[in-house]
């Protein structure tokens, strides 16, 4: 059947539709497609790294970072912490593991040129076990029987921040990327024992979890039986630990305020990220409860308007309208209306993304492209699309 009849066989088997429950369906389903899209998107933003900002070595799992209470001139406790503490933080229920940081027993000293000027610095040394930094940056190694050798360091963020945002603007110096900066030669000098050394480095990372100058733990443990002073001593008082839950579970802070220590570092980006969590999921558990009530509405308004036509449609297949011609009609109207539904939602969340990137670029946070999101709700309508293409197709048949 073609032209004028198809256009009259539509008249006669739309004509009972109701606009009022097609509109109540793309709704709410508009609804919750743009929720569900919103959610996924947003949650994959937050699962991107800025542009030009490199990986946290330190961003895999929970770490909490403890050092003995200061007061005063000194220490309310022994300048180490003592192995029972240690050994009794890797028994809690939520360490997953712990140790110590290595610290430098030696003087260190910095340099770095930028232009015509030429910048040093005295610093200090950390570091941890290899399993504590994920994902190891490029080259995290350090082999003293080789005269190349360079150590490569990490260092926090706030650095890099407290360099284009403090030092530079009052210097006329050029701000700094971190792609930029890892660049940039260094120059270590060591010293100790009456012994002094010059070695090549390089920015290997930044972090904004960890607030240590950190270094392989390679280089430090040749540096200090080499360089140390050979006073006894354990380690840097601190120690570090993965957990299981928020950094600031009430459990953690007992624990460290029993045995006087200090919880410090970055404590907060572990609850930011389960809160993040918990709210998207949320938002998700709502997306998914209003496409489900649409489905409702999709069936029942389907199941009414072939109930409402079963004597047109009962009539035309006797008078010898093939059922599928009959039911294509309705899969036709259908896919127009969920069409029309996906297109205004893509529209809108690339919208409100061109809108929102700029604010989540300042919060740090990255933008992931809109493709997969833009498919997984191009799937859900087609899920939809079939599921009233199988209530049509039931009822058209079962009318005898």
């Amino acid at each position: 059947m073609k032209g004028r009849g198809m256009k009259i066989l539509c008249r006669l088997l739309l004509r009972d539709v109701s606009a009022a429950q097609l509109a109540v369906y793309a709704v709410g389903t508009y609804i919750g497609l743009i929720i569900l899209a919103g959610a996924m998107q947003l949650w994959r933003d937050f699962s991107t790294p800025v542009a030009g900002l490199t990986e946290d070595p330190f961003a895999s799992g929970g770490y909490v970072v403890m050092s003995p209470q200061v007061e005063g001139l000194g220490l309310t406790s022994e300048s180490v912490v003592p192995d029972s503490v240690l050994d009794a933080l890797r028994r809690q229920p939520w360490t997953v593991s712990a140790d110590r940081f290595s610290a430098s027993d030696f003087s260190v000293t910095a340099s770095v040129g930028i232009g015509s000027d030429k910048f040093s610095s005295a610093l200090f040394f950390e570091s941890v076990p290899d399993s504590y930094i994920s994902p190891l940056p490029d080259g995290w190694t350090f082999d003293p029987a080789d005269p190349a050798a360079v150590i490569p360091v990490i260092i926090p963020r706030d650095y890099l921040a407290l360099y284009n945002f403090g030092f530079a603007p009052s210097r006329g110096l050029p701000s700094l990327g971190e792609d930029v900066i890892m660049q940039i030669p260094l120059s270590v000098s060591v010293a100790g024992r009456g012994l002094r050394c010059d070695f090549p480095a390089r920015i290997a990372g930044f972090s904004s979890r960890i607030n240590t100058i950190a270094v392989p733990e390679a280089f430090l443990s040749w540096a200090n039986n080499t360089y140390g002073s050979g006073h006894v001593r354990a380690g840097s008082p601190r120690l570090i630990a993965q957990v299981s839950t928020d950094a600031a579970d009430p459990a953690i802070r007992s624990f460290a305020a029993s045995h006087s220590l200090e919880i410090a570092g970055d404590d907060g980006s572990a609850s930011y990220s389960r809160i993040l969590a918990v709210v998207l999921s949320a938002v998700t558990g709502v997306g998914l409860l209003l496409c489900l009530l649409s489905v409702v509405v999709l069936s029942v308004s389907l199941i009414l308007l072939l109930y409402k036509c079963r004597e047109v449609i009962v009539r035309l297949v006797a008078l010898g309208f093939d059922r599928s011609v009959i039911s294509g009609i309705y899969f036709t109207m259908l896919a127009v209306v969920n069409l029309a539904v996906w297109i205004v939602c893509a529209v809108t969340l690339a919208v409100g993304h061109s809108l929102i990137s700029p604010l989540l670029h300042d919060a740090a946070v990255g933008s992931a492209p809109l493709a997969a999101t833009m498919a997984a709700s191009f799937l859900l309508m087609t899920l939809l699309q079939l599921t009233g293409m199988a209530i049509i197709r039931k009822k058209t048949e079962s009318h005898k």
